[in-house]
């Protein structure tokens, strides 16, 4: 499979899902605080500054050898297991994604790294209005290239070209004869078109021609800072409608 593909097949479920997480009677409950009812453009400033003290913190933890990949594994389970309680599934979605992903094996691998993309974008899409989600992908734009070029040890957006590297297993991310593509290369422009609801369908082709740009892209340079050709078709998608 191409990662195009994969990119196309992750949106269609994620669409596909989008109207029974909409109808939960419990997604309320999950409403993260930093996304309030017209506070969400300053929730996407929280959740980036978030990030900047992850990432300060996994540098931190990386240069002491500490095994990052506890803290992924715990995460790919405990977003499958916050989604699945949706649906009174969360213990058996959370253990079923870890042990996909734990098997190393890249078709089971992917399908891991697959579902918990698709779980955690449907945990914010309710909650996430177009603005907040261009906002975000603009910021992590930033993030993003800073990331790729001067952070070595964090590959949570990136795009990398080459033969199979152990390594990638430790990360979420889709791995392709073509090489990896970080989560965030997926998650991003699916959180943004979910933020339109169903009409954000309509914004997938557009993303997916960034996504294959960013391919040709990180097979000349070996590693490419994914999300900022995304966040300019996602531009092109919001003024559209704005």
């Amino acid at each position: 499979m191409r990662p195009v593909t994969a990119f196309l097949l992750i949106n269609l479920v994620a669409f596909a899902l989008y109207p029974f997480v909409a109808a939960s009677p419990r997604i309320e409950e999950y409403r993260p605080r930093e996304f309030q009812p017209g506070q969400e453009a300053a929730g996407s400033v929280a959740v980036f500054k978030y990030l900047l003290w992850m990432t300060a913190a996994l540098v931190a933890l990386k240069l002491i050898r500490f095994r990052l990949v506890w803290l992924i594994d715990l995460s790919v389970f405990l977003t499958g297991y916050i989604f699945g309680s949706l649906f009174r599934a969360g213990l058996p979605l959370g253990l079923l994604l870890l042990y996909l992903r734990k098997r190393k094996e890249v078709r089971w691998f992917n399908l891991s790294s697959a579902g918990t993309i698709v779980a955690f974008a449907l945990l914010l899409a309710k909650f996430v209005t177009p603005k907040a989600a261009m906002l975000l992908l603009a910021l992590l734009s930033i993030y993003d290239v800073v990331g790729v070029l001067w952070l070595p040890y964090i590959k949570f957006l990136w795009l990398e070209t080459g033969k199979i590297d152990p390594k990638w297993f430790e990360a979420v991310a889709l791995v392709f004869d073509e090489g990896m593509v970080g989560a965030g290369d997926f998650t991003l422009p699916l959180l943004f078109s979910l933020s339109f609801g169903l009409a954000g369908l309509a914004s997938v082709p557009l993303l997916a021609a960034g996504f294959w740009l960013n391919q040709l892209l990180a097979r000349r340079l070996g590693a490419f800072p994914g999300i900022p050709f995304q966040a300019f078709f996602a531009y092109l998608f919001y003024i559209a409608l704005a």
